[in-house]
Parts: C-alpha cells; structure tokens; sequence
C-alpha cells in the first residue's frame, strides 16, 4: 500500500469529514508497522555464523520479529531486506561477536551488493567489547534496491558470531517518499 494522498488546504477551505478521514489514513499508514501501514521489519539469527579471516560476509537472518510488509524473506536471500516501498529509508543492526581482542571487527550496510553506505569499526584490544551496531539512511526504489549487513574480521583465523550478547540483528523503517 502507497502512502494514502495528502490533502493539499486552500486558503478559506472548510474541515469535511472526507478530508478528515484522508488525514486519518495519513495518520494511520505513518504510525502503524502493519500489512497497510508503515513499511518495517526486524530480523535475527538463532544461530551463530563464522565470519572468514579478512573476508566481508553478508549476515544472514533466520528468524523474523516483525515483517509484516514482506520484505524479508528467512528461505531465499535470508541476509536481504527488500523494501517494496520506494523513498527513503532507515536501517540499522549489528553482530555480536565471540571474544577476541586481535586486530579489529567492522560492520556495514551495504546497498545492492556492492555499496557500502554507513559502517562502524570496532578497534583492536578489547575483547570485553563485543556487540556493537551501525544505521544506515537509503533512497530505495520500492522495488528492486536491497540491503544487506555486512561484517569483516581479522583476527588471524575464523571467527563466530555470538549469541551471548544479543543475536545479531538487522532492520528496516520506510521514513517518506522521495
């Protein structure tokens, strides 16, 4: 569903009860994450992922906490989020990591495969630290366009993703047309 059109007020135009119901949907489309509402989800994985030596990994999501628009899927490209609303958007997730403290851990969001477009860097030495999160704002074509989260390591070896601090995570909010 397309955000429901926006009366536009002439000078001296009276409230009717047609205007009013347009505003209502405006309203409810804005404030309601739902199958006719403002396009979102969320998304985690219940298991852990290894993350390759000095390799940028798409994390993948099994599990759905909303998605009521369809713009995950947890059987094909599970590490995508497919908006079918076009405008701008907002993204944000992150991995947690199992303890390490060499070399460094980074985060981003990536565009269609190959863009990155925000990203987030976890210095080396700190093992204690190990979940961290970056978000992301994208103009998405509501049809094509997807986002994905991407990690990197290098650490020496393989290294797991972790469920101890939180699951890693990923999601999307439509903000308004474009």
């Amino acid at each position: 569903m397309a955000l429901p059109a926006i009366h536009d007020f002439t000078v001296g135009e009276k409230l009717t009860a047609a205007i009013m119901d347009g505003l209502s949907a405006v309203d409810a489309f804005m404030l309601t994450a739902s199958s006719t509402g403002r396009p979102a989800c969320h998304v985690t994985n219940s298991a852990v992922q290894s993350i390759g030596n000095a390799a940028d990994t798409v994390l993948t999501f099994d599990t759905e906490t909303f998605d009521p628009r369809g713009i995950h899927s947890t059987s094909s490209n599970t590490g995508r989020i497919t908006p079918n609303e076009q405008g701008l958007w907002l993204f944000a997730g992150g991995p947690s990591w199992a303890g390490n403290a060499t070399n460094e851990r980074v985060c981003y969001v990536g565009k269609n495969g190959a863009n990155p477009i925000s990203g987030a860097n976890l210095a080396a030495g700190n093992a204690a630290i190990r979940a961290f999160s970056v978000i992301a704002f994208a103009s998405m074509n509501g049809s094509s366009d997807y986002v994905q989260l991407y990690v990197f390591q290098n650490s020496g070896g393989s290294l797991n993703t972790s469920l101890t601090y939180g699951n890693p995570w990923f999601g999307g909010i439509w903000i308004c047309g474009l």
